[in-house]
């Protein structure tokens, strides 16, 4: 029996959120949370589809039946298969496969658990086809995937999920910057979202008021340079004020929530001042950059506080086969 692994870090977005779309840049870590793709052959008929995390697991006739009949919040998985079939030329009667997805990223949390399932997927078709894929082919698939799925995506997600390390990602250009690694707080607000539903309320905040949006996304352009020069100079105060700078931005977005307005007042007690909501937001996640023990010490209020976070670091090798 043929079987292949392939892994993919997940993400968070340090700055630039929600601009990035509109063709400002953004600043991207890969994180030390993964998402994993198992790929093995079997004598069946039918493709098995088995996401462990989640308690779904169904048999499909074909790529066809898959599309339709998956659960639409898997749709991407097909969409994976189908475009990789048709890229190279794969038969379909070679997609007698077990597909096992199993992930340690909160799903809807900001983390860019969307985008490490796709290109961990993407990547493990690769292996299990021998086809070779480099990285940025396996990033391509793996935002072909997005795009069902997020709607309009800037492919700064999948990007970070097969790079690793540290992107600076505009105008769909990926710009490596070297970065040394530092401790970061993963607090999840208990909302999960739809980054989808995140980016329309956007979208209807600019045809509602587009002279002032365009302000706010002007502002966080700038932002995220001062963020890459706190970075390169190693100024880590500067960083933190950034990152505050680059929140205020979010909330006047309207992307904040009761949660998240409550774990930003406990950071703030603790003295924490580097920290933002991280991706889509309207739920998800928040990021915290301090010293690993004042990161610590929050991390227990937070749980105090019924909150759930993970101190973690930045990965920088990006998808990889096992």
């Amino acid at each position: 029996m043929t079987t292949t692994i392939a892994k993919a870090p997940g993400k968070c977005i340090l700055f630039g959120e929600h601009a990035v779309v509109h063709n400002y840049p953004a600043l991207a870590v890969a994180i030390n949370l993964f998402s994993e793709c198992k790929i093995s052959s079997h004598k069946y008929n039918k493709i098995i589809l088995n996401l462990r995390d989640y308690e779904y697991c169904k048999e499909f006739e074909s790529l066809d039946n898959m599309r339709k009949n998956v659960n639409e919040k898997w749709v991407q998985i097909p969409i994976g298969l189908q475009y990789i079939s048709e890229k190279y030329g794969i038969e379909e009667k070679r997609f007698r496969i077990r597909i096992e997805i199993s992930s340690q990223i909160w799903p809807g949390s900001g983390l860019g658990s969307s985008a490490s399932i796709a290109v961990a997927l993407c990547s493990a078709l690769s292996h299990y086809f021998n086809l070779g894929l480099d990285k940025a082919n396996i990033s391509h698939c793996a935002l072909k995937c997005e795009q069902i799925t997020h709607g309009n995506p800037s492919g700064i997600d999948n990007s970070i999920c097969s790079y690793g390390g540290a992107i600076l990602y505009h105008d769909s250009q990926i710009e490596r910057v070297p970065i040394d690694n530092i401790p970061i707080l993963l607090i999840y607000s208990g909302e999960p979202h739809e980054t989808i539903q995140a980016i329309q309320q956007v979208s209807n905040l600019i045809k509602k008021n587009p002279e002032s949006t365009n302000i706010i996304f002007n502002e966080i352009g700038k932002i995220t340079k001062r963020g890459l020069n706190a970075l390169n100079s190693n100024n880590f105060s500067m960083l933190q004020q950034v990152l505050h700078q680059n929140q205020v931005q979010l909330q006047k977005l309207k992307l904040s929530t009761p949660n998240i307005e409550k774990i930003l007042k406990i950071a703030s007690n603790e003295e924490i001042q580097g920290i933002k909501i991280t991706g889509a937001g309207s739920g998800g996640c928040l990021i915290a950059i301090d010293s690993s023990e004042n990161l610590t010490k929050l991390s227990k209020k937070l749980k105090e506080n019924s909150f759930t976070s993970i101190l973690t670091s930045i990965n920088y090798s990006g998808v990889q086969n096992d």
